[in-house]
C-alpha cells in the first residue's frame, strides 16, 4: 500500500511540476520567444497582442522584419500556416484571417488530441500541397526562462539570467516522418519545434 501512496505522490508531483512550468512559461503580450532556425539564425518573435486575436513582430538575426496580425477567425479555425514568409523584411503591417504561424489554430490542436491524424496546409502552396499530421505521444519540452538586465547583454546574447523550465508538450510527425513539438496549451498552442525544409526550435521566452 505505501508503495501506491509513494506512486501517486510523484505523479502529483510531475503533474505539479508541468503546471508550474507552464504558468512560469507566461505566454503574455510583451513576451519575446526565442527560436533557432537551422541551428544558427537567432529568430525573435515579440508578442503584442494574445486574445481573440494574435499580433506579434519578428527580428532575425536582430534585423527587424514586421508586424503580423492573426484575426480572430484564423486564431480560432485556420488549417494553413504561413511558415516561409520570414525572409521578407521591410514590409508594412500584415493580416491573415486564413492562416497562422508560430501557433497552431484551437481548431488543429483539438481536431490532432480528438483524432490523432488530421490534414493541415505548412508550405508554401497552401491549400494547393496538403500535407497529413499524426499524434505520436507526449513529451517534455527543456526551455530556458531569460531575465536581460541591459541591452548589451541582450545585443550579445550572453551572461544572461537564465532558469530552465520543462514544458507539457505532443510529438507529432508528418507523413514524410518529419517531427513537429507543440505546447499542450489548447488556449495558445505554441510550436516549439517544427521541420520542413528547414528546422525551427524554441530555445527560450524572455
Amino acid at each position: 500500500m505505501r508503495y501506491f501512496i509513494k506512486f501517486l505522490i510523484c505523479v502529483f508531483v510531475l503533474a505539479s511540476s508541468k503546471a508550474q512550468s507552464l504558468e512560469d512559461f507566461n505566454l503574455r503580450p510583451g513576451a519575446k520567444l526565442h527560436f533557432k532556425i537551422n541551428n544558427s539564425t537567432n529568430f525573435l518573435v515579440e508578442l503584442l497582442e494574445l486574445g481573440d486575436q494574435v499580433r506579434f513582430v519578428w527580428y532575425k538575426n536582430g534585423v527587424r522584419g514586421f508586424d503580423i496580425t492573426f484575426t480572430p477567425e484564423a486564431v480560432q479555425n485556420a488549417v494553413q500556416q504561413l511558415n516561409h514568409i520570414y525572409g521578407m523584411v521591410g514590409m508594412p503591417p500584415q493580416k491573415y484571417d486564413q492562416a497562422t504561424s508560430v501557433f497552431f489554430s484551437r481548431k488543429l490542436f483539438k481536431d490532432l488530441l480528438s483524432r490523432n491524424d488530421i490534414t493541415f496546409y505548412p508550405y508554401p502552396e497552401g491549400l494547393e500541397k496538403p500535407e497529413k499530421i499524426r499524434l505520436v505521444s507526449d513529451t517534455t519540452w527543456m526551455t530556458k526562462k531569460i531575465q536581460v538586465k541591459d541591452e548589451k547583454t541582450r545585443k550579445y546574447y550572453r551572461n544572461l539570467d537564465v532558469d530552465y523550465l520543462m514544458l507539457p508538450a505532443y510529438v507529432c510527425r508528418l507523413s514524410n516522418g518529419n517531427r513537429w513539438v507543440v505546447l499542450d496549451a489548447e488556449k495558445f498552442p505554441l510550436i516549439l519545434y517544427m521541420k520542413l525544409d528547414f528546422e525551427i526550435r524554441l530555445e527560450g521566452i524572455e
